[in-house]
């Protein structure tokens, strides 16, 4: 049914080409020129009728939401309303993607909706010829709109009927016009900043003829800067600042370039597959790029940014696509064009705020290493018993390359928590460890955690409390109750 004003259109059009050229003179004849002038007025009303609602409307449209935690449903609904509004007037065809299922990680949040989006795009018959327009409008946090973008990048290559075979270099051939919205209420009203993704992949290939004033970029040997070894793997940090006029101009830059090179967190969500040996850094106004968006000149400045890293890679690591590590302080847009058109294997490193907001116990001297107000014990679940099970069955290589694994993984584990400010590593081995915590350190410490378990795919259960007792307490209920959470002790 939602497809009847495209049919009606085509047969009052086909109608009115047999009726004028053949039954048009024959009822002139008989029933008078006055009736045919009626019927001719009643046709050309309703065909502009039909043809006025439906001129501005193409493609589909997809609004996306990735909640979280922090979100609220009041607070999300101006929005919804808003994307809902526009695209009924603008698209034939829409609907709303995005899991509410905030416990799980992002990516698997992602990939539900981009089959979700894959699935109605077959479902609404879309071909090639068939206005292959693709609109998102996303309303997500950064890490849910990056991932959104590589996700989606690597879908028009695997869709059959959308895309002819595309080389893994080749971003100039996509067959769908894919436009992005992100849905803001920046400047005190409900707004939305549009970009198109092809116009961004075509113009990363050449210099633009002007740049907004604010834009500026430069490069920093991290290594040399902060005095720290360089990563197992050479990588490029790309850090993202579009700033606020008054705000410290070089506080992104340097907080950014101090977590990628491994040396403070600084809020950021880094573990040491993150850590990098330079860094290609770029500023702008906020205000100068919403007035980008308005001008629809936007793609030039994001083009610019892609075409720079590529140049900067091919110079540093001989290869224009090697993959870099994320770090942004700019509207989702950014983000998601980021995901995108960046390299394959590339990540953006996420920013918490309750990360941040522990950081000025870093140099308190109630910090000392001696002292803390919380022990957490962190313990890998079930790895004696998988070495065992290997070595009863015969199987000595398994059960050596899983003890290695579990070495590894742990390793990582440490590495990444005993960059949280207000941590501390108190002993270490095997497959667990021992950790000193400040109270205020203590939502940073789960959320550090929780990345590092999605993101090594290692079972861990942790308890924490005020004694060691309690935190092993905490660890025991951990165990019992499913294995690989983060409990507090309580007394009750």
């Amino acid at each position: 049914m939602k497809y009847w004003t495209v049919d009606t259109r085509e047969f009052f059009f086909w109608f009115s080409c047999a009726f004028f050229a053949g039954a048009g003179p024959n009822l002139a004849g008989d029933a008078g020129w006055v009736y045919l002038l009626a019927l001719t007025f009643t046709t050309g009303l309703i065909a502009l009728i039909i043809w006025k609602k439906t001129k501005r409307k193409e493609g589909i449209g997809v609004f996306v939401h990735f909640p979280d935690e922090l979100d609220t449903e009041k607070g999300n609904e101006s929005l919804r309303k808003y994307a809902a509004n526009k695209m009924s007037r603008l698209h034939r065809d829409w609907f709303r993607s995005g899991p509410d299922q905030r416990e799980k990680p992002a990516d698997e949040r992602v990939d539900w909706t981009i089959k979700t989006i894959e699935h109605r795009l077959i479902d609404a018959g879309f071909e090639i010829g068939q206005d292959p327009s693709l609109f998102l409008y996303l309303y997500s946090h950064h890490e849910e709109a990056f991932i959104l973008g590589q996700r989606l990048s690597q879908a028009w290559r695997k869709a059959k009927g959308f895309l002819p075979p595309l080389d893994a270099e080749d971003y100039n051939r996509l067959v769908i016009d894919f436009r992005a919205c992100v849905l803001s209420s920046y400047r005190g009203k409900d707004a939305d900043y549009e970009i198109d993704l092809r116009k961004v992949l075509e113009q990363k290939s050449s210099t633009p003829e002007t740049s907004p004033k604010s834009f500026k970029f430069a490069r920093f040997s991290l290594s040399a800067d902060f005095n720290t070894p360089p990563p197992d793997i050479q990588r490029l940090a790309v850090v993202i600042d579009a700033f606020n006029d008054g705000e410290n101009s070089d506080a992104v830059w340097s907080s950014a370039r101090e977590a990628a090179a491994g040396k403070k967190a600084n809020g950021y969500l880094i573990t040491p597959d993150d850590y990098c040996e330079n860094a290609l850094c770029f500023r702008i106004s906020v205000n100068e790029l919403i007035d980008e968006f308005a001008k629809k000149k936007a793609e030039s400045t994001i083009g610019e940014i892609i075409r720079l890293v590529e140049e900067e890679n091919g110079k540093l690591y001989g290869r224009k696509r090697a993959p870099v590590r994320l770090f942004i302080k700019a509207p989702a847009i950014i983000a998601f064009a980021a995901g995108a058109a960046l390299p394959p294997g590339s990540r953006l490193v996420p920013f918490s705020a309750t990360l941040a907001k522990a950081v000025y116990c870093e140099n308190d001297e109630i910090n000392h290493p001696n002292r803390h107000d919380l022990i957490a014990i962190v313990d890998g679940d079930d790895v004696g018993t998988q070495t065992e099970r290997n070595l009863l069955s015969k199987k000595l290589t398994e059960a050596i390359k899983y003890s290695r694994q579990a070495d590894e993984s742990i390793k990582y584990l440490i590495e990444g928590i005993s960059k949280v400010p207000g941590v501390r590593l108190l002993s270490t081995g095997g497959d667990s460890a021992i950790f000193g915590l400040r109270k205020n350190s203590t939502s940073a410490f789960e959320e550090t955690l929780d990345k590092i378990r999605k993101r090594s795919n290692f079972r861990v259960s942790c308890g924490y409390g005020p004694d060691s007792r309690s935190a092993l307490l905490a660890l025991r209920m951990a165990k019992t109750s499913g294995k690989n959470k983060t409990i507090p002790y309580h007394e009750d």
